[in-house]
């Protein structure tokens, strides 16, 4: 009876992460996409590796979270982790495989920390100092439920060490140190969403757009100055 029950449950967790709802949306630009990729490989992971890879080569940066549909028209601009994973999640669930996200709190690795600081301040008194971060990623189930985090793109490497994905083992993004693990949702966790809201005085929420703005254009352009440096290596 008890198997019977956590049977159900796992048809029930994957019956849901098909679901195209909310964030998690569709467009014609996005089947059509996927019914090329399904032509170019025959079986589930095939598929779900190739959409990781395209996912994974659209620059990770500072952006609002986009809806799948969202994200997919403005692939050639940076992108939040969250964004991504949206776009990942919905990709994989037009091709018909179960795929939801997993929230952590992360923070940088020591190493990583050393690299920005050797190649953008090593002559400057200003420093990057490591952070705190909610960071999201996809899970896809090819038999079991997989991390497939296509977070940073290879132009940043050797910043953040190069991320693969074989399709038959967990993917965690390498130059993350996780903090605490949040667990799985089929919808984009609320968690995120609460903190993606730019906190500001009263007086200035009408400026808050703006605000969010130039933010995200600052991060983007030094998240731009680390790729160039790395085609220089």
């Amino acid at each position: 009876m008890e198997r019977a029950a956590g049977g159900k449950k796992r048809f029930d967790e994957t019956f849901r992460a098909l679901k195209l709802r909310g964030y998690v949306d569709s467009s014609k630009e996005l089947i059509d996409f996927v019914n090329e990729v399904k032509s170019l490989s025959s079986n589930s992971i095939g598929v779900a590796q190739y959409i990781f890879g395209f996912v994974k080569e659209i620059k990770w940066g500072a952006s609002p979270i986009y809806k799948a549909s969202q994200a997919f028209r403005k692939r050639n601009k940076p992108q939040i982790c969250v964004s991504k994973a949206i776009l990942q999640v919905a990709l994989c669930r037009i091709a018909g495989i179960p795929a939801r996200f997993h929230c952590w709190k992360i923070r940088f690795s020591q190493n990583v920390v050393d690299t920005i600081n050797e190649a953008l301040f090593r002559d400057s008194t200003r420093k990057f100092r490591n952070l705190e971060l909610y960071h999201v990623a996809a899970e896809v189930y090819l038999n079991s439920w997989l991390i497939a985090d296509a977070t940073v793109d290879e132009a940043l490497h050797p910043v953040f060490p190069l991320n693969t994905w074989n399709g038959k083992s967990d993917a965690y993004q390498k130059g993350f140190e996780i903090i605490e693990d949040y667990g799985s949702s089929v919808d984009v966790p609320e968690i995120v969403l609460k903190a993606n809201k730019l906190k500001a005085p009263f007086y200035l929420k009408p400026f808050s757009p703006l605000m969010a703005f130039l933010i995200n254009r600052q991060i983007n352009s030094l998240l731009e100055k680390l790729r160039q440096i790395s085609l220089t290596k």
